[in-house]
Parts: structure tokens; sequence; C-alpha cells
């Protein structure tokens, strides 16, 4: 059994533990369409993307999407490249 948009919208609030914006549950129905394995699943791995942008935000390790290490390797080949100076 499906659920409808509200039911959808409904138990990703419930996976994230708030509210969530409207034009993402209306994305998240229509990737999903309805099916509740699939609504938990996004929404958790959404939560853990958010979580490990914010980390790697508050760590300093660059932007979203760049691994921490790669990141770091770019960073230290322009600074002896420039002299320390980005």
């Amino acid at each position: 059994m499906l659920l409808d948009a509200a039911e959808t919208a409904a138990l990703a609030a419930q996976v994230a533990r708030r509210e969530l914006d409207p034009a993402y549950l209306a994305d998240l129905y229509q990737a999903t369409q309805g099916n509740a394995l699939f609504v938990v699943e996004s929404v958790r791995a959404r939560l853990e993307d958010s979580q490990q942008d914010f980390d790697r935000r508050r760590a300093g390790a660059g932007p979203p999407g760049c691994a921490a290490g790669i990141h770091a390797v770019i960073t230290a080949r322009l600074a002896a490249t420039f002299g320390g100076r980005l």
C-alpha cells in the first residue's frame, strides 16, 4: 500500500523529528511515489548529508561534496604554490 502526499509528509516529519519544507515534501512524494521505505530512507539520507555538510563547514574541511582529504591536499598544494598567500 502506498502513502498519499499527506501521509508521506507526516512520515517524513516523523523521521526528521521536525516539520519539513513543503517544496521538499512535494519532491519527496514525487520521487518516492508514497513508498514508505523509500520515504524513510530518503529522509534519513538527507539528514545524514546535512549533518556531514555541517560538520565539514564547522571543521573548515571544504565545500559540500568535497572529501576532507582531497580538500586538504588541494589547499596545501595551493599554499605551497602561492607561498601561503591564498
